[in-house]
């Protein structure tokens, strides 16, 4: 959002494509990053939820150090699916955005994260989803689509499941998230 110079009107451009779309995102609010800029990427965001609303698709959510901003956004609009990408937010908030039908993405950084893995322990199976954040370099990780199957290990491990149990959860909620019929 750093270069826009009309930032609402790139988002009408962005809404005008979202029919095309199966999920809308990676949107959201950033205090943590780019905190600086908050004020501007409120009305896009909204925007952007709006749109979602309105086409009834799932918002994939970036929100670091927002999480609680974009959870009541969510809220007002009646924002029924959404995933909180990469969550390592409140434990108390965790367990609103799970109670609201919402889910959190867990990725291989459970590795060196403590904060996902806390989330990993805590978060009901039946509201999380895996993602790779990649290709992307984190601590020392090389994040990229070939580090799934292992978060879905390490996953299984926080959560004293088997893999198995992790893989067909993970399953059903991705289908449940974009609402495709899961094929037999």
């Amino acid at each position: 959002m750093g270069g826009l110079q009309d930032p609402l009107g790139e988002a009408e451009r962005v809404a005008a494509l979202a029919g095309r779309a199966s999920c809308i995102g990676e949107v959201g609010l950033d205090k943590k990053f780019v905190p600086q800029t908050f004020e501007k990427q409120l009305p896009v965001f909204r925007r952007m939820v709006e749109a979602a609303v309105e086409r009834g698709l799932p918002l994939n959510i970036h929100s670091p150090g927002a999480w609680r901003d974009v959870y009541r956004v969510l809220r007002d609009y009646g924002v029924e699916k959404a995933v909180f990408h990469w969550y390592t937010g409140p434990l108390d908030l965790l367990r609103e955005i799970v109670s609201a039908g919402y889910y959190v993405s867990v990725n291989a950084a459970l590795k060196v994260q403590a904060k996902m893995r806390r989330v990993a322990r805590e978060a009901p199976l039946e509201s999380i989803v895996l993602e790779s954040d990649g290709p992307y370099r984190y601590r020392g990780l090389e994040l990229s689509p070939r580090m799934i199957p292992e978060a879905a290990r390490l996953v299984a491990a926080e959560k004293g499941v088997t893999l198995e149990a992790v893989r067909e959860a993970v399953l059903e909620n991705t289908f449940t998230l974009y609402g495709r019929p899961r094929q037999a």
